[in-house]
């Protein structure tokens, strides 16, 4: 017994400690297995670039390579990834076994030919993808009537996602018709980071769509055309965005649509990517499919462009980043230079210059042209620096001299302050002294009649302690003669007893002349 309880022991403890184990263990696997796909995806650089919406411009490959290989082929795609592509576009359609496979039309006609070079009838949809890989060929180009054959098969949506592994994304021009049948796909491949639907025409369809999927699912490109969708171009590019789309593909004949202003561009700011195709003049404005287009329409706000010309895209592409690296370069110059060694004019220069440069280094979606001209401006500044000789005419710093006209503004306050009461003051004290003279003068009595007129001297002990000024008397009051007292004497009976007999009035005017010591 006591053998068999020492085994039971055992054995549940080895069962406990499995229990404990095996759960650690896979664990332990599902987050190795997370990491190297996490890591996978910051390795690639062109899928970090397409996820921030302030990222560099992309480019992309219309069908791969055209020019040297079918349209939708394996080889052509891997060529346009070679010479540097960012995003190939393919189409796909769904055949008989339910397989997506990479052909522009269901129309076999229009793409593909027999392995005998004769052109063949029928639809995709029709056959399975082994026998569409085993019959037939696909025509040169585009394809068409009279394209000739080539000796490159059809290829499966598997094979392009395993020809770019990574290297490059696919966007499926047709995608959201085939939502869930790609997403699918991609979600068994682990490749949704790299697929790009193409084609939603409504944000109700995007927001369902994103609504079931969540976010392990392929990227939304949203469609709008100008000539033939109803509504306004902003209003579709925010309710799209909202809705879960990343990229907003317009387009438009005419180059005065609204896809070109800022009112409709502006909407993508830190949102998504504004996408346009070159390919034919009329989803452009116009324009044509080289470098002065693409140079424009990067300057307007897009980000991503659809080209015929992959090679050339590329490389217009590369230039722009090759000159970032120099801009970036000139930038750390500029901000390491001693601006003490290096007279004011030249620096001020230097200053305007790299605060352009970092300004348009700092931005994803830059032109060429933009680019080239804050790199000349800086190399420029900085060859213009000029070293101090000592000649140079010392001034005060900024700092010091606001503080001192700062300084100077008060005090002349101050001084107007005190100055306006010293005048206020002075103007009160004249009006009392005009309304003492006043009162002065009309105090002066006159008795019995008679008329007195004389000049008031100007004595301090005499006026009630008066001041001299308040006293003062123009001198055009004083008399430049002697002075004459004029008196009018009454006559009476006593006086003159004349008077009485002639009943005449006699009036006896008496001058009497002050000497000069008295008149004043």
């Amino acid at each position: 017994m006591k053998i068999l309880k020492k085994t039971l022991c055992v054995l549940l403890c080895l069962i406990l400690c499995m229990s404990f184990a095996i759960p650690a263990m896979a664990t332990g696997d599902k987050s190795q297995g997370a990491a190297v796909s996490v890591s996978k995806d910051e390795t690639n650089e062109k899928i970090i670039s397409f996820i921030n919406p302030n990222g560099r411009v992309l480019s992309v490959a219309k069908y791969g390579n055209v020019r040297v290989y079918p349209a939708n082929s394996i080889e052509g795609i891997v060529n346009s990834v070679d010479l540097g592509i960012d995003i190939v576009t393919c189409s796909v359609q769904l055949t008989k076994d339910n397989q997506l496979v990479l052909l522009s039309s269901n129309d076999l006609s229009k793409q593909c030919c027999g392995k005998d070079g004769t052109t063949v009838a029928g639809k995709a949809s029709d056959y399975t993808l082994k026998d569409l890989q085993k019959n037939f060929y696909l025509k040169e180009k585009f394809g068409g009537s009279d394209a000739a054959p080539t000796e490159y098969g059809v290829a499966s949506l598997v094979d392009a996602i395993a020809a770019v592994d990574g290297k490059a994304m696919l966007m499926i021009n047709n995608g959201f018709k085939y939502a869930d049948e790609i997403n699918s796909l991609a979600l068994a491949k682990d490749a949704t980071n790299s697929i790009i639907l193409r084609g939603a025409k409504s944000a109700d369809a995007i927001s369902a769509f994103t609504t079931k999927n969540g976010t392990s699912a392929c990227y939304v490109a949203a469609s709008y055309n100008d000539d033939n969708q109803k509504g306004a171009s902003k209003t579709f590019v925010s309710d799209a965005l909202e809705a879960g789309a990343f990229v907003v593909e317009l387009g438009a004949e005419k180059s005065i649509s609204t896809i070109f202003k800022d009112s409709t561009l502006g909407k993508f700011n830190g949102k998504g990517r504004a996408f346009i195709s070159t390919t034919r003049e009329s989803l452009c404005g116009g324009r044509e499919d080289r470098q002065a287009a693409w140079s424009d329409l990067i300057q307007r706000g897009y980000s991503i462009i659809e080209t015929d010309y992959p090679r050339e895209l590329a490389n217009y592409l590369k230039e722009i980043e090759t000159y970032r690296t120099e801009l970036t370069e000139l930038i750390a110059n500029a901000e390491s230079i001693d601006k003490d060694k290096y007279t004011k004019d030249t620096i001020e220069v230097l200053e305007k210059s790299l605060e352009e440069a970092m300004s348009v280094s700092s931005k994803g979606c830059i032109a060429l042209d933009e680019i080239d001209t804050a790199r000349y401006h800086i190399q420029e500044s900085l060859d213009g620096l000029e070293l101090k000789t000592g000649d140079e005419k010392h001034t005060l710093p900024t700092w010091l001299i606001i503080i001192i006209i700062f300084a100077s503004l008060v005090l002349l306050a101050v001084a107007y302050i005190f100055g306006m009461r010293a005048i206020n003051k002075a103007r009160k004290n004249k009006r009392k002294l005009e309304r003492f003279k006043k009162t002065f003068k009309s105090e002066i009595p006159v008795e019995n009649d008679e008329t007195l007129t004389t000049n008031i001297a100007e004595d301090e002990e005499s006026n009630m302690g008066l001041t001299e000024d308040d006293l003062a008397i123009e001198d055009e009051t004083l008399p430049a003669e002697p002075t004459i007292l004029e008196f009018e004497v009454p006559v009476s009976e006593d006086t003159i007893p004349e008077v009485e007999e002639t009943q005449t009035s006699v009036k006896e005017i008496v001058e009497i002349e002050l000497p000069e010591e008295n008149k004043e």
